[in-house]
């Protein structure tokens, strides 16, 4: 199951569209799937990617792109949840420290990504980690998404 899972995130990648030169893409590549595979062996059925374009909101570097670490306690036709892997899921999105380390491995081994978010398989998303100018992240402030406030490069939108 896991070389299956190692296969599917190599070829999400792929369809990601990640266009960095060839020894920056297998850097990163291999970075996302190290934490993917880390992620994996603490017991959480899979993890499934997305990216997509970051918006602007003063953004401190040209990295123009996000990437989406959706963490699933569910089977593979979402017809059960395994509770065990659902309380992994929730003490990995609730260690800070560990969501950082993440974030800053992959900022500073992928070229192209500016924000790293991470949130449980069908719900809302999690943590935003956003890159600063030093090359680090930062996690993104909450504000609440009914104000009139508009959300800046360091602040996120939540409910």
């Amino acid at each position: 199951m896991k070389k299956i899972n190692f296969i599917l995130s190599i070829f999400i990648l792929s369809q990601l569209g990640f266009s960095l030169p060839l020894k920056a893409q297998s850097r990163c590549q291999a970075t996302i799937n190290s934490i993917v595979n880390e992620i994996e062996s603490k017991g959480v059925r899979r993890v499934i990617l997305t990216k997509r374009t970051v918006t602007n909101r003063r953004n401190p570097t040209n990295r123009k792109d996000e990437i989406i670490f959706a963490l699933s306690p569910y089977n593979e036709s979402y017809t059960s949840l395994d509770t065990r892997s659902y309380r992994i899921v929730s003490n990995i999105i609730a260690s800070g420290v560990l969501m950082k380390s993440y974030a800053d491995r992959i900022v500073s081994n992928c070229q192209d990504i500016a924000v790293v978010i991470f949130g449980i398989d069908q719900t809302e998303s999690g943590p935003e980690f956003a890159i600063q100018s030093d090359g680090k992240t930062r996690l993104r402030d909450c504000i609440p998404s009914g104000s009139n406030l508009t959300a800046n490069w360091n602040q996120t939108y939540c409910h």
